[in-house]
Formats: structure tokens, sequence, C-alpha cells
């Protein structure tokens, strides 16, 4: 919507009821407005294009935007910007802009002719990568335009990197490219992933019973990586078949398996024996036949090539049987992932089995907590030759009477010399016992310490807190801190911590947090807590005492804050919090904008995330009047901000304009 304000203010009045003396006045007063007007749109047009042969071109911009302020029923604004846009070589950019001011003036032969001189540089090709050595392409060329190490393209999006040039397409024949066919409705795969197919190194399948049939990518043996979606016992036989084409290249599959199948993971790597990931998400042991019976000996069924494997989402629970078999089958395992397993007596052993293992997930859940597994998995070395060396471990258990507490502790203990992450939720009905004091975790750096303690149980590993030295990150339940005394005197110990989530089960903030214990370390703090805790003032008072904060996040994506708390913590957090260099907040409210306003006043604030979906145009606009910001990112974008995230953009060229989804 265009603001007309200025072009209103220069027009003409009518009056209603005459006056001998002010009807002159209105009329000569009305004149001279325009004239004013006039004359200053002329002075920032001579400004802009001198500031244009300067190479200023923020400063340009700047002034051919007062331009479209001024008066949006004129071309000129957007003229001058598709000049500085193309005197800077963003020829698309140009003509976006010049297509503007056609909307406006589609007479303008000026307009016309520059539309037609950025077409034309625009479509001019120059193939200067073909004259660039394929290792400058390959580690800094490609990896700097698109942003990530991986190039994806889909059915509907194309990947027009591949035809740069011929150096260009070597190169991901080198590296990782992409594909995903969508849940679409097409069951062909489209032509051009046919034409390319030997350059296809990872394929994605949302529902592989529309799209079954992948053989034609056996062809040049270049397919590492298969994700697929949909395996049923209607098509689980012709997936089978299909593995077969791309066995001898194929190392990693993951497989999400609907209800009516019972693919055994055992009948996949019969077909693909060299699979070094396996992660099979919904499958069942057939408690008629047990997973032993085809495969009765060790030696028949020997699985080295294997580095990870994932079970989750299992129908029927691991049992001590069924891990011990795994163990004895794989024995090169670097990652095991068991989801549910209701068993813990074979965690002593499973470096008898397995001496290589280094990262560890059990859980009675079907499924762990993806944003701390995701975390601790980032530790695995899978070329690592180093026996006996846990370097991660996740243990889970649902009701906290299913594990075997002395289990995990002896696991923990004979690898306290080695762990560096650890995720522990693990209830027990008698009081933890306190391990000796010699006892040390040295590496141990990321604790998820999510205890089930209550009026029956109590809270497993307490003690951990108080013998990691090297601890920087911490992700606690707070609630806990009342149920169990040792581990509120541990909380308080400790004085190296650097980062910290905390999180409730109850959903009240009751409990007393030794913020001052913390103030002298902690500088990243996320606190997911329901809305009503977040103007709970022993929370707002806390924040204030963290005196090195840097770092904030607050709340989570379902969540809903009342525009008078919202407001009342935002002023809080500019008053009490002035040297924060990140902010991000998760949960929605209505008075967003005028948080927005409260933030700009941060003198040190570089990192901002806040939903899109809370904020007008004029919100979006005003992230421009930050002075130091760097990077915003916005959630929950459409389609319809994207012209006003072009403007914010263009306003400020130097900000890092992300877009994500919660």
């Amino acid at each position: 919507m265009q603001d007309l304000f200025w072009v209103n203010l220069s027009q003409p009045i009518t009056l209603t009821a005459t006056h001998q003396q002010c009807g002159p006045i209105v009329t000569e007063s009305t004149t001279r407005i325009q004239e004013c007007l006039t004359r200053l749109t002329t002075l920032l047009e001579e400004r802009s294009l001198a500031l244009l042969k300067c190479a200023q071109f923020d400063t340009a911009l700047r002034d051919a935007e007062a331009i479209l302020k001024l008066d949006p029923t004129r071309a000129l604004g957007y003229l001058l910007k598709g000049r500085i846009y193309a005197s800077q070589g963003r020829q698309r950019r140009a003509i976006w802009q010049y297509d503007k001011g056609l909307n406006v003036d589609d007479g303008n032969r000026e307009l016309w002719q520059r539309v037609a001189e950025a077409e034309t540089w625009n479509n001019k090709r120059v193939d200067f990568v073909s004259r660039l050595p394929l290792e400058i392409v390959s580690t800094n060329l490609v990896p700097l335009l698109m942003g990530d190490d991986d190039a994806t393209w889909h059915v509907k999006r194309p990947c027009h990197y591949l035809h740069v040039s011929k150096t260009w397409r070597r190169r991901f024949m080198l590296g990782n490219l992409q594909y995903r066919v969508d849940d679409t409705k097409e069951p062909h795969y489209p032509r051009q992933l046919m034409q390319l197919s030997h350059h296809v190194h990872s394929l994605q399948i949302d529902n592989y019973g529309m799209h079954p049939d992948f053989a034609f990518l056996s062809n040049e043996g270049h397919l590492r990586k298969i994700s697929v979606n949909g395996i049923s016992s209607v098509n689980d036989t012709q997936f089978l078949a299909c593995l077969i084409g791309v066995r001898d290249s194929l190392k990693y599959l993951k497989i999400e398996l609907r209800a009516s199948s019972w693919l055994n993971m055992y009948d996949v790597l019969q077909v693909c024996p060299d699979l070094e990931h396996l992660t099979l998400c919904g499958a069942s042991w057939d408690k008629d036949e047990p997973i032993s019976a085809s495969y009765p000996s060790q030696q028949q069924f020997l699985r080295p090539a294997l580095t990870t494997l994932e079970l989750r989402n299992l129908q029927i629970p691991i049992t001590h049987g069924h891990a011990l078999l795994l163990l004895e089958h794989f024995p090169s395992l670097r990652s095991l992932v068991l989801c549910p397993c209701h068993d813990s007596s074979f965690l002593p052993m499973v470096h008898s089995y397995c001496p290589f293992l280094q990262h560890l997930e059990i859980s009675t859940f079907q499924y762990t907590s993806t944003f701390a597994s995701h975390d601790m998995r980032r530790c695995i070395d899978v070329k690592s030759e180093q026996q006996d060396c846990l370097r991660s471990l996740y243990v889970q258990d649902e009701d906290g009477d299913q594990f075997d507490i002395e289990h995990v502790r002896t696991l923990m203990i004979n690898n306290c010399e080695t762990l560096e992450t650890m995720m522990l939720s693990v209830g027990t009905q008698q009081d933890d016992s306190i391990p000796p004091p010699a006892l040390q975790f040295p590496r141990l750096k990321r604790l998820y310490y999510h205890p089930l303690g209550d009026a029956i149980l109590r809270c497993f590993g307490w003690w951990v807190l108080s013998h990691a030295p090297a601890l920087e990150s911490l992700d606690i339940y707070y609630d806990a801190l009342e149920t169990c005394s040792l581990l509120l005197g541990a909380f308080r110990g400790m004085q190296q911590v650097k980062s910290l989530t905390l999180r409730t089960h109850a959903g009240g903030m009751e409990h007393w947090i030794p913020w001052r214990d913390m103030s002298a370390h902690v500088q990243q703090l996320n606190v997911v807590v329901p809305p009503v805790i977040l103007k709970a003032p022993v929370l707002l008072h806390g924040l204030g005492q963290l005196k090195h904060l840097t770092d904030l996040s607050l709340g989570k994506r379902n969540h809903v804050v009342d525009a008078g708390d919202f407001l009342n913590l935002a002023t809080h957090l500019v008053t009490n919090c002035p040297d924060l260099h990140a902010l991000d907040i998760k949960f929605s409210t209505s008075a967003l904008y005028k948080g927005v306003i409260l933030f700009s006043t941060f003198e040190h604030l570089e990192r901002l995330s806040l939903r899109a979906d809370n904020l007008s145009i004029t919100g979006i606009l005003y992230f421009g009047e930050y002075q130091k910001l760097k990077h915003l990112t916005l959630y929950n974008t459409s389609p319809s901000m994207e012209d006003t995230l072009n403007d914010l953009q263009d306003c400020s060229p130097n900000l890092t304009l992300s877009r994500a989804s919660l």
C-alpha cells in the first residue's frame, strides 16, 4: 500500500466555506508547498546521481528511497533505484525496480530503455569458471554461492548450478549433490534427474509408494545415501530389489516404515552388506520368528563395515537378547541408538562386543529428544580406532522403573575419562549414593540433565554436576532443584558453565534459583518455560543479575504471551540486560512491533530472531533503523512478505536476512 501523505499534502484544497482573506492564502500556500516538494525531489535526484558516480551506492539508494516516499505515484524513484542496482551489477534487482516503475508509468520511454539494457546484461554469460582450477571451484566458489556444503534440488526446483560450466559439473561428481522427490502425485521421476543420474550422490524420497523404482541411478555407481519414507508390506519387496542395483556404492540408508511393514533390518543388510550407516524407523521384531533364527551364529552374519545403527520407533521393545545379538553382529559400531529399549543389563558389556563404540542412545520412549540427540552425535569420529572410548551417552527412562541404575552408573564410571556429552533422564526409588571423590569427568562439556525426581523417585546422577570441571553447557529442569537438595548444592557450586537452558515439568516458578551464583559465568541463557513464568518476578529479577549475559533465548513456538506481559518483559530486558548481543524470541505476541522499537535501543545487539507472522510491513521495515544489527532471522515468513523483505534488504545491504520455520 502506497504512502500518499506528501502527495495529498500538496494537492489543491477545495474550501467548503469561503473567506475573503483566507482563500488566497490557502491557494498560495499550497502552490508553494508543491514548489518546495518539486525542488526537494530535484535536489535529491541530483545528489543521488552524483553519489552514484562516486560509488556511494548505499547513500544514493537512501536518496532514491526518499523520492519514492515523497511521491510514489511517479516513476522517478524506481528509475533511480534501478540505475543504482545496474551500476552494481545487480541486473535482476534493477529489472525488478524498473518493472515497478512501469506499473506506475507504463509510457515512460527511459524506463523501457533501461529494462532492455538490464536484460541484455543479465543474459550475458562469461564462462570464467572453466578457466579456474577445479580445487578453487570446489572448495571456495561453489560453497560460497550455495551457502552450504551440499546442493539440493527438487522436482519443482531444478538446480541451475549444474549448468554453469563443465568444470562446475565436474565438481558435483566429487561432491554431494542431493536430490529430493517431494510427496507429489506425479509417479515418474523427472527427466532432468534421469539425465543427471550419474551426478546424484544422495536421494530423498518422501513417499516411496509414488516413486518406487530408482534402479536407473545405479548406472555410474555414485549414489551413496538414500532416505526413504513410506515403505509398506505392499512395496517392501520391490524396495529391496531396487537396493540391489545401488548396493555397490550405497553407504547410508534411512528407512521410515509404515505400520503394515515387517521389513527386517537383516534383510536390508543381506542385500547391502557394505552399508556404513543404517537407520530403521518403525521396524518390528517378529515374536514368532526371533531375529537370530535366520542367522544362528556370529560368523554367518558379521557386518564389520557398519559403523552406525539406529533403530527407532520399534513396535516391540529391545530386550537383553536382542541387544547382545546386535552387538555380536556389528562389532565395528561407533554409534548405536535403540528406542524403545526396556533392558539395561547389557550396558556394562558394550565395549566387550563393540570396542570402538563412541555414541550410545537408549530410551524407553519410541523416539529420543531430537535437539539433544543431534547435538551429541557431533563428537563422533567414525574413523577413530581408539578402543573403550565412549564419548556421548543418552539414557532416558520414561517411568524410572525399566533401567537398573547400577548398569548405567557402571557404564558412566567406566567411561568417565572420555565422555564429552551426556543426557540423563533416569529416576531411582532409592537415594543415589555419592560416588568416590576421586571420580572425575575431565572432558565432559555438555550435560542434558532431565531427572525424573518427584515425591517417589529420586534424582539419579546429580553428582555429575560437581565432578565435571570442564562443563560448559547445562540443560536442566529447574524444578528438580527443590526436589533434590544434593542437586541444588551441586548446581550452586558450578562456576564454569557458560551456557544454561532452563526447563520445567510442573509449570510454576516457585522454586528458588541461585541466580547470584551464576552471575559471574553464565553468558548464554535459554528459558524454555510456559508464558506465565516469563512474567514471574523471580525470573525478571534473575535476568538482571546475570551481568555477563550476551545471548538470550525465550519461549517455544506454541506459546502465546499477553501483550502487557511482553511489554513488561521487553522493557525489563532493555533496562537490565544492556549488553545483549543476541536475542531469540520464539513465542507469539500481539505487541511484538512495540518490542521491535524497544529492542532497537540495545547498543550491542548483533543477532535477532523473531516471528514474522506477528509483524506488519511497518514492523519489518523498522529493522532498518537498527544500527549494529548484522543478522536477522524471521520465523514463519509468508510469500506475501517477500516484497517487504526485499525492500528491507535494499535499505540495509549489510544486514544478513534469514528465513526459518518453527
